[in-house]
């Protein structure tokens, strides 16, 4: 039996010591997988943001006292 192990078919693709280009191509065609759901993704930004500045809201309270 072989060392290598697995866990699904994209993990069994060596791809040596440099990762591969990312090329403008490939880019446009990932971010084109987003395009429909930007609308969502800004939800979602949104509320990342909102619960960091929430985060902060006990350390600037202990601050002032």
């Amino acid at each position: 039996m072989p060392e290598r192990s697995c866990v699904g078919p994209s993990m069994a693709v060596d791809w040596g010591e440099t990762p591969p280009a990312l090329s403008p191509r490939l880019l446009r065609r990932a971010l084109g997988c987003f395009l429909p759901h930007w609308r969502r993704a800004l939800w979602v930004l949104a509320c990342i943001g909102t619960g960091a500045g929430l985060g902060l809201v006990p350390a600037l309270a202990a601050r002032h006292d």
